[in-house]
């Protein structure tokens, strides 16, 4: 008969602990943006300067880009990067303001949107700014000059010499352009003799006669 050997195994289980610290810090933030200038015109080139403003030390500058949004913030495009180095629009290196120059040319009125988008160290999602707004305006025609209306009257149709002085007054409209300057003056357009005006720039004044006959 056989021997029967039992051999008793043990097992040792280790259990590792494996622990994670997670630093937090202060959400990111543009701090401000805005478009100079912020309207434009109706089928004319105009540069727009954007600028955003960005004090966090853990902003990746290289990855810093202008949107091309609508209304919602929503992109359409990537307008192009923002600079921060006293290049391409960008006034001072290093004063943490970004800049970058667009070029708006519209051929309807309306609005362009834009908005900045940055990458910050340790933080996986990119900040985004507000929508920054560019207004295009219609082209605004200015009014036509109109000449002004004239009136004349005479509370003395006819007169007699020696002493022919006729009473005459007369109103004067005008639509203010182009200078808001309007000068009137009395003149004589026809007649046989000379005509003496009491006060010719008066709308209210006297006309002499010299000579018998018909005078406009």
């Amino acid at each position: 008969m056989n021997a029967v050997t039992t051999r008793r195994f043990s097992f040792a289980l280790a259990v590792a602990v494996i622990t994670a610290t997670v630093w937090l810090r202060a959400a990111s933030t543009i701090d401000a943006v805005g478009a100079t200038p912020n309207r434009a015109t109706v089928g004319i080139s105009t540069a727009v300067t954007i600028t955003a403003n960005i004090n966090d030390a853990n902003v990746i500058a290289t990855g810093v880009n202008l949107l091309l949004t609508d209304a919602a913030g929503r992109t359409l495009s990537v307008a192009g990067t923002m600079k921060d180095d006293g290049t391409s629009g960008d006034q001072v290196r290093g004063d943490k303001v970004f800049t970058r120059v667009v070029t708006v040319n519209e051929a309807a009125a309306g609005t362009v949107y834009f908005r900045v988008s940055a990458p910050f160290k340790g933080v996986i999602l990119r900040t985004l700014s507000p929508v920054i707004p560019v207004v295009i305006e219609s082209v605004v025609e200015p009014p036509t000059n109109q000449a002004p209306q004239v009136t004349s009257t005479t509370s003395t149709p006819s007169v007699t010499l020696p002493n022919a002085v006729a009473s005459i007054s007369g109103t004067v409209t005008d639509d203010g352009l182009p200078s808001n300057t309007l000068t009137r003056t009395w003149s004589k357009v026809s007649g046989p003799g000379g005509v003496v005006f009491g006060d010719a720039s008066a709308l209210a004044t006297t006309a002499t006669f010299d000579t018998a006959g018909a005078y406009v």
